[in-house]
Order: structure tokens, then C-alpha cells, then sequence
């Protein structure tokens, strides 16, 4: 067992992560709240709510969470020392291809082999922030560090903000739940969110190496 001051600086890690990694994966509700819907009432829309500044914004919101994120687990002044058993899942793969998106010929032969697989696409990256989150949330608790558990919590203001952008891009004839309504399916729905991204794991796991 690690000492109390070592304990005390990694529980400081291990919530600072599940922060970013809670971020990345309440944006990441909303948006999948929102394509869900969308998909549903398709025919009946004017626009497709991705088209939304407000959608826009939360995705925005997403990237930046997964590129902060890979930065902490990057560690590159050695700040952390965090348990080498922590997935990384490759974060900082897809921190360079969120932050660079105009970037055709990647110098370095990971990216490149990265971006030939269509990694950078066929990964569904809340997945993986899930998968970082519960494997520091284990790690961590080995040692003794009391750290939060990977969750989806829906929060009020996801609600409202759900609404706005169906609303903004569904034609007249679609009834868009109210913020009340679509606050108490978030919570609702949560759960079986969780159980996606498990499964989405699950399967990169089980995908033979490109």
C-alpha cells in the first residue's frame, strides 16, 4: 500500500480525469440523445440537428474533453506518476486527429497507420473515455485512493439544452419534449447508454488487429 501523501496525489489524478472523462461523456449523451431522436422523427425534420450551433457546441465541448483528457494521461512533465495498468486506449491518437483535422499526410508512422485503419472514425471515442475512466477508477482503488466511479450522470442544464437543438432543426409537425420530459428520459435512458458504450468496447476488444 502506497504511502498517505502518494495516495493523496493520485486521488487528485484520479478525479481530475473522471472530471474530464465526465464532461466528454455528458456531451456525448446529449448529442447521441439528440441523433436518436433525429433518426426516429427523420422525415419530419427540416434540418439535421447536427446543422445546429448548439449541437455544434456540445460536440466542440466533447473533443476538447477527449484532447484534455489525453494530455493528463500523456503526462509529459511526469507530474502524476499514475499506475502503468490504466488503458490509455489511444487517446492521444485521436488527440492529434481532433486537434489537427485538416492534416492529410501525418508525419509519424502511428498516425498514418491510424488513419489508414479509419480508427479515427470507426472508434466511437465516448467508448473509450468510459473504458480510460473505468480502468483508473480500478487502478486507483487498488491503492487506496477513494476516486469516482465512471458514470453518466445527467445534469439539468442537458436537458434544455437537448431541447433547443430539436427544436431548432425539427419541421412544426414534430412535438419536441419539454425540458421536464427530456430531463426525466436522460435519467431515465442513462443506464442503457452506459451499457453502449460497454458493448462498443467490448467489440474493439474482440475486432482482430488491423
Amino acid at each position: 500500500m502506497i504511502d498517505a501523501a502518494r495516495r493523496a496525489h493520485l486521488t487528485t489524478f484520479g478525479n481530475a480525469l473522471a472530471g474530464y472523462a465526465s464532461t466528454a461523456l455528458r456531451s456525448a449523451y446529449v448529442i447521441a440523445v439528440a441523433d436518436l431522436f433525429f433518426v426516429k422523427h427523420k422525415t419530419d425534420f427540416r434540418t439535421n440537428p447536427a446543422n445546429m450551433m448548439t449541437y455544434q457546441a456540445v460536440d466542440a465541448l466533447l473533443g476538447r474533453s477527449v484532447v484534455t483528457l489525453a494530455e493528463l494521461l500523456k503526462d509529459e512533465h511526469r507530474a502524476w506518476g499514475y499506475p502503468v495498468a490504466i488503458r490509455r486506449r489511444d487517446l492521444g491518437l485521436h488527440r492529434n486527429s481532433i486537434s489537427h483535422p485538416m492534416t492529410i499526410d501525418w508525419s509519424r508512422q502511428s498516425m498514418r497507420d491510424f488513419v489508414a485503419a479509419q480508427r479515427d472514425w470507426k472508434e466511437y471515442r465516448p467508448a473509450l473515455v468510459w473504458d480510460v475512466w473505468a480502468s483508473a477508477a480500478e487502478e486507483l482503488t487498488k491503492e487506496g485512493c477513494d476516486v469516482r466511479q465512471p458514470k453518466v450522470e445527467p445534469t439539468a442544464e442537458m436537458a434544455p439544452i437537448v431541447h433547443l437543438i430539436l427544436d431548432g432543426s425539427a419541421g412544426k409537425e414534430v412535438s419536441v419534449p419539454g425540458p421536464d420530459a427530456m430531463l426525466e428520459y436522460l435519467h431515465r435512458s442513462a443506464s442503457k447508454y452506459e451499457l453502449l458504450l460497454k458493448k462498443c468496447c467490448q467489440r474493439l476488444d474482440a475486432a482482430p488487429p488491423s
